[in-house]
């Protein structure tokens, strides 16, 4: 059976072959034709797999919790470990011994799952939980070995979201440490809103460091399978946070002057750091692959990560009695900030699109068109919603959005067929 980047190779080989006269446009397009089919059968196998996972899972926590108070506390505990171990041994098994690699991976991922669960359910027996969400990062550390061990993407990507989710946490606290007392800032699950504007540089910078590792990944045959995940979590997490920041009111109706004033500089500090780091291992990958494109985009989001900082760092503060105001404050769609930050997320997207045509990754071209149906959204309805009366508002709206719809399919299948002349036309004609 071939293995998923031979389909992904072949399928950038194969245009190649033909327009260079080695392979018959009919002979190619039955090639694709041939392992498509075959990767589209996997992809189904692991959808229903993983679901298979899951719901095992979920039965087995349910008959658990039903007689959680009288099982004794020990065997609560080896109830817990000998489900995600024997959850892990199952899918190894599978994946590495008997050729079921996609029911494996989603074994291996629930076992991946269950980890987090039973730190959990062990704090709560034995009353070890804490405000500080340290757990996640305890979680993070458990399972991400073992997405490299099994070569399994999801597993990884979970490692990197609960990752970032503790990370989050701790710079919440950081931030807040000596600011007046908010409900939110005793529970690590929450303290990343408390600053919530700061947490967004934060992300973002978090972004472009996994976007840099993955690139670090792509120069190296043994990881190379991990880069994607790395990047396409590194590539959401920019374009999500660029996103926030083009909203207007995002820059300056958080804080007043006085809770400005009550965040802890070491923030700042924290803040700056990750951006360090990003930039110096984005520059680091990009001059290791010795591609020139690698470090324009290392040097174009290193600049745009300075000044999305400097953004969020000298905020427009709302004054104190700003919803003493029978509106708030005086509506204005923009502002030059915003306006800026617009600009230069479209910029992001459009560079995103490139970037996925260039090197020939779908999921960089969804993530770009889907960013940008969801800024255009966002523009039309914060120019429309107080222009338009209910009705009228909802008639104009749907109508846009079947427009919209339409026209992306159109711009992503001219993507597609960009990326993959052969295997667009033959689709084209099936369909």
């Amino acid at each position: 059976m071939a293995s998923r980047r031979f389909v992904k190779d072949l399928r950038n080989e194969v245009p190649r072959l033909v327009a260079d006269g080695l392979v018959t446009e009919d002979q190619g397009a039955r090639l694709l034709a041939r392992y498509a089919a075959q990767d589209e059968g996997r992809n189904v196998a692991s959808i229903v797999a993983t679901f298979g996972a899951i719901l095992i899972g979920l039965g087995i926590l349910t008959l658990v919790a039903l007689n959680w108070e009288a099982i004794p506390a020990l065997v609560r505990v080896l109830l817990l470990f000998g489900a995600t171990l024997g959850a892990y041994h199952a899918g190894y098994d599978l994946r590495c011994h008997r050729s079921f690699p996609k029911v494996g991976s989603a074994l291996a991922f629930l076992g991946a799952i269950l980890v987090g669960v039973s730190i959990v359910l062990v704090e709560q027996i034995y009353n070890l939980h804490s405000s500080a969400g340290h757990w996640l990062l305890l979680w993070t550390v458990a399972i991400v070995p073992v997405a490299y061990a099994l070569e399994s993407a999801s597993i990884l990507a979970l490692g990197l979201l609960t990752f970032a989710y503790w990370f989050g946490a701790q710079f919440g606290r950081v931030a807040t440490l000596g600011a007046p007392h908010r409900w939110w800032s005793d529970d690590a699950l929450f303290t990343l809103f408390s600053v919530w504007p700061l947490t967004v540089a934060v992300f973002l910078s978090l972004g472009i460091l996994y976007w840099a590792i993955g690139t670090l990944h792509d120069t190296r045959g043994w990881s190379r399978g991990f880069a994607r995940t790395y990047r396409g979590f590194g590539v959401f997490f920019l374009l999500f946070n660029a996103y926030m920041l083009t909203f207007r009111w995002f820059h300056g109706d958080f804080w007043t002057a006085e809770e400005f004033a009550s965040i802890n500089p070491m923030a700042f500090g924290v803040i700056w750091t990750v951006a360090t780091i990003s930039v110096v291992v984005f520059l680091t990958s990009a001059v290791g692959q010795r591609d020139r494109r690698e470090l324009w985009t290392a040097i174009a989001l290193s600049f745009f990560m300075v000044l999305a900082i400097v953004s969020v760092s000298f905020p427009q503060v709302r004054p104190s009695d700003y919803y003493e105001y029978p509106y708030g404050r005086p509506y204005e769609l923009f502002t030059p900030l915003s306006l800026l930050m617009n600009v230069l997320f479209l910029a992001l997207v459009v560079g995103a699109g490139w970037l996925g045509l260039a090197r020939h990754e779908r999921y960089l071209i969804n993530l770009a068109i889907l960013f940008f149906a969801v800024d255009v959204i966002s523009r039309y309805v914060e120019f429309f919603r107080d222009r338009l009366s209910g009705g009228v508002f909802f008639i104009v709206t749907g109508a846009v959005l079947i427009v919209l719809a339409f026209s992306l399919e159109k711009a992503r299948r001219r993507f597609l067929t960009k990326m993959e002349p052969v295997t667009a036309r033959n689709t084209a004609a099936r369909g």
